[in-house]
């Protein structure tokens, strides 16, 4: 069958604007699971409401709209959790919003903490700016002269934010977890306040919120590299939660969604390469970061065991996976029956 894409490309903006809000829900829907690029084959073939979007039955007939082979089969595991969990549309940012995130995002490109933290604390009342800017310091360089700032602006953003945006609370642990990497290869001991934040958003949505069980324990495996701060884990009761962490998300049968099993063997991987390292001896002298990087899903229980790994960007599948999951709309893991 011919492709349903004109060659003349269409104008989105220009075709939004006659739109209504129910004709907006695909466009919003592709934006929203990162695949706004095939925003064009939907439009093209009239397709803007979920309910048409849900009529949608196989990967073949999105390849009929012109989406390429594996692009489609993938789109279309979006399709079926979005036919089981349904969809909410997010609601506009407003300029100020916009603005600022385009800041840290930028800053975020320059490595630049430092602008980062700027947009920050003039947008320090929206959750949006906390998530994107705890984000941005999951992948940044911080500098020893900027590490007391950083530290001060995460806690801030999730004692504001953490408790009711689960976003926050994974992107802050993954910030907080960035902030102890010294030059990207040794962990160094957070200042009062980061390990019990972490265990707070732990306690707050860790039973209810797969993204934040993963960060979580995730964060705890590598901070357990340095001792002082296995030393404060210990005696917040760390390992009691990890293991509860464990425990609650452990698969018990019933119906499971790909997000579903994407969440539990994410926590279980996080949970257990966390107690290993906790469970482990202090080490003699310094202490590096073994599991680095790849203490997450790529290194899971062996993260500790593996060869010195750069901490300094952050990019660990489980950690991407967790914000994912975490994000304010859609995607949002759900506790195991």
């Amino acid at each position: 069958m011919a492709s349903l894409v004109p060659e003349a490309p269409i104008a989105l903006e220009v075709q939004a604007m006659s739109l209504s809000t129910s004709e907006l829900e695909v466009i919003q829907w592709l934006e929203s699971i990162g695949y706004e690029r095939y925003q064009q084959n939907f439009v093209a073939a009239d397709i803007f409401s979920l309910d048409v979007l849900r009529a949608i039955e196989s990967s073949d007939d999105l390849q009929e709209l012109g989406i390429p082979k594996f692009p489609a089969i993938a789109l279309m595991k979006h399709i079926v959790e979005l036919k089981a969990n349904g969809f909410t549309i997010p609601p506009e940012r407003s300029a100020d919003e916009a603005s600022l995130v385009a800041r840290i995002k930028m800053a975020k490109e320059a490595n630049d903490c430092g602008g980062v933290i700027d947009a920050m604390s003039e947008g320090a009342s929206n959750a949006s700016v906390a998530r994107e800017g705890c984000l941005a310091l999951t992948n940044v360089r911080i500098f020893a002269f900027a590490r007391d700032r950083c530290n001060a602006m995460i806690l801030r953003m999730m004692e504001v934010h953490g408790a009711s945006n689960a976003g926050v609370a994974v992107a802050g642990c993954g910030a907080l977890e960035n902030l102890a990497a010294n030059n990207g290869y040794h962990i160094l001991e957070l200042k009062a306040g980061g390990i019990a934040m972490i265990l707070r958003m732990m306690e707050v949505h860790g039973a209810s919120n797969a993204g934040v069980a993963v960060a979580g324990c995730g964060a705890l495996e590598n901070l357990a590299a340095n001792d002082g701060n296995k030393r404060q884990i210990l005696a917040a009761n760390g390992v009691s939660m990890v293991e509860r962490m464990k425990s609650t998300w452990a698969s018990n049968g019933g119906t499971i969604t790909p997000t579903r099993r994407r969440g539990i063997e994410g926590v279980q991987k996080m949970a257990d390469g966390a107690l290993a390292k906790l469970q482990a001896g202090d080490s003699e002298g310094e202490t590096h970061a073994g599991g680095g990087a790849g203490g997450g899903a790529g290194g899971g229980a062996g993260g500790g065991a593996g060869g010195l790994q750069p901490m300094g960007h952050i990019e660990m599948d489980a950690l991407l996976a967790a914000q994912m999951m975490a994000q304010d709309v859609g995607g949002v893991a759900e506790q195991v029956d």
